[in-house]
């Protein structure tokens, strides 16, 4: 779109991003919010496009759904996307064990544009307050004004003024004027060969019946091909009586909602499954994902080319996106039917999992994002036994590269997103190296429920061979105060593991438990056992030395 079309209110703040806030002192992280359809995503497109032109390296992508932290799934996204823009730092980082927020926050000392939409996604309660440890290293940034780089974030949520939104810059954008509105619907009618469908003298009503929107003033003229504006305007005659006065966002809503339902009701029963089935897609996808609805080619096209010109189906340089009221309509009638549900997720699974099932796999940092999908939709689809193949060729191509040995970081940001592969992997029981080690990260970070979910991943890292993996059980229980469950692990690890494969640790922990909670007689009686089952050349001094103490 050209952009004299996108509005004196958009030019104005696209002349800002580029000529102060990406150039000046003001804070690196900026929130963008403005009511869905106001035209946000093209704004961001627009600077997009401008920075990269500039030879910048300038990337764009989807906020994740999720109920939990989003920080790991948008970080696997963004690494993804970096490399594609020739950034591999955040790649090497999730292959090298490194922090992947503590990476990105030095790629933000240097001219980089990293644009995150939908944001609203990753933000939680009435305050919209962002979520996660993504949500740390924001603030941390947005403090820090002398940076090279740029953060800025899309919602379709107002963004609470409060304290903890003091340091970001906020911009809001809105409909657009009257006249930016009708050259919009006119450009938008000429295109499609509309305008005389339109008469002069109605289109400052049509842009004030939909509140100066520009995605309703796109759906009003794609529309005409199929209805009238008199029809249009029976779908809610009760706005229409209301177009000189102040259109409220949900109206405009409400309005497109009922033309989409007008317009899917048009449709051919294998159109309406076939945009069910890419309803259930999280994110943006590329026409593999469409492909894997249709055996000809020539049956893809013509989907594309109706979906396309009805403004169900968006498409922006080979990624592709429902119109976001189309697919909540279609989620909405799907959750009706389960079992077609399942099977629908069945269907779209292989559009992530060809990336595992690939002869060799090759640059595991990439691939995050692409698992956690596939995992998704497996899940959904009851597809357990491909869910595990496709884990098992994934985790194995890693082993060597994480174990039992490699090291914990101090530093408490590192924490957060080294465990972004691992916690999409692991979410059933995997190798036990890897779950020991993703369970000495939870422990370190010991935020939130991360002893909890740390222990869940050390008892699945117990075997008789890994003494440690014992000893990180009792550790973990004892920081939760259960210091009976501790001791009893420690009596199982002592039965399971062999004399000569480090009992000593578990011998001389249990002791000292023991002696800590007044069992002074139990504390020596397991000392002496310790003493008496283990070789005297693998046996540790302080089995002996506390015996001696104890009694």
């Amino acid at each position: 779109m050209p952009n004299n079309l996108i509005g004196k209110e958009h030019n104005s703040l696209l002349e800002w991003f580029l000529n102060y806030w990406m150039t000046g002192s003001a804070s690196p992280v900026c929130f963008l919010e403005g009511f869905s359809g106001t035209g946000k995503t093209t704004l961001a497109r627009m600077l997009l496009e401008k920075v990269i032109n500039e030879k910048l390296t300038a990337v764009m992508i989807t906020a994740p759904e999720t109920e939990k932290d989003p920080t790991d799934d948008m970080l696997l996204d963004l690494a993804a996307e970096l490399s594609s823009a020739g950034r591999s730092e955040l790649v090497n980082a999730i292959e090298n064990n490194r922090a992947l927020l503590d990476v990105l926050s030095n790629l933000v000392n240097e001219p980089i544009l990293i644009i995150i939409d939908e944001f609203q996604r990753t933000m939680q309660g009435p305050r919209s307050i962002p979520l996660g440890g993504f949500a740390k290293v924001l603030s941390r940034l947005a403090n820090r004004k002398w940076l090279k780089g740029r953060i800025l974030l899309l919602t379709n949520r107002l963004v609470e003024r409060a304290r903890w939104s003091e340091p970001y810059v906020i911009r809001t954008l809105k409909g657009m004027k009257p006249d930016d509105a009708i050259s919009l619907l006119e450009y938008f009618a000429m295109e499609d060969g509309r305008i005389d469908e339109i008469d002069l003298d109605r289109r400052h009503e049509i842009v004030k019946w939909v509140g100066g929107n520009p995605r309703a003033i796109r759906l009003i003229v794609k529309n005409l091909a199929y209805d009238s504006l008199n029809d249009l305007i029976g779908f809610q005659p009760e706005s229409w009586e209301l177009k000189e006065r102040e259109v409220s966002p949900e109206l405009v809503e409400d309005l497109e909602r009922e033309i989409l339902k007008k317009t899917l009701s048009q449709l051919s029963d294998s159109y309406i499954y076939n945009l069910r089935c890419l309803s259930v897609i999280r994110k943006p996808f590329k026409r593999q994902a469409i492909e894997l609805l249709f055996k000809e080619k020539a049956d893809y096209a013509s989907f594309k080319q109706e979906m396309i010109g009805r403004f169900l189906i968006e498409q922006y340089k080979g990624w592709f996106n429902l119109h976001p009221i189309a697919r909540e309509i279609a989620l909405q009638k799907l959750a009706e039917s389960p079992e077609e549900k399942r099977k629908i997720h069945a269907l779209i699974a292989p559009y992530y999992m060809r990336h595992f099932r690939a002869k060799q796999i090759v640059g595991w940092g990439s691939l995050g994002g692409h698992f956690v999908e596939a995992r998704y939709h497996l899940i959904k689809a009851e597809k357990s036994d491909e869910l595990r193949e496709i884990a098992s060729r994934f985790q194995n191509y890693i082993f060597n590269t994480l174990s039992n040995t490699s090291p914990i970081p101090n530093n408490p940001e590192e924490l957060d997103e080294r465990i972004a592969v691992l916690s999409s992997l692991l979410v059933d029981a995997g190798p036990k190296k890897l779950e020991y080690h993703l369970a000495r990260l939870f422990q370190r970070r010991n935020q939130r429920n991360d002893l909890n979910r740390a222990l869940n991943h050390a008892y699945r890292a117990r075997s008789n061979y890994h003494v440690e993996s014992w000893f990180l059980c009792s550790e973990l229980l004892s920081q939760m105060k259960r210091d009976r469950e501790s001791i009893k692990v420690l009596y199982q690890g002592i039965k399971c593991v062999p004399p000569d494969k480090g009992l000593a640790i578990l011998y001389d922990r249990c002791s000292q438990i023991l002696y800590e909670q007044n069992c002074q007689e139990e504390a020596i009686k397991i000392l002496k056992e310790g003493i008496r089952r283990i070789p005297p050349d693998k046996a540790l001094v302080s089995l002996y030395e506390r015996c001696g103490r104890f009694q």
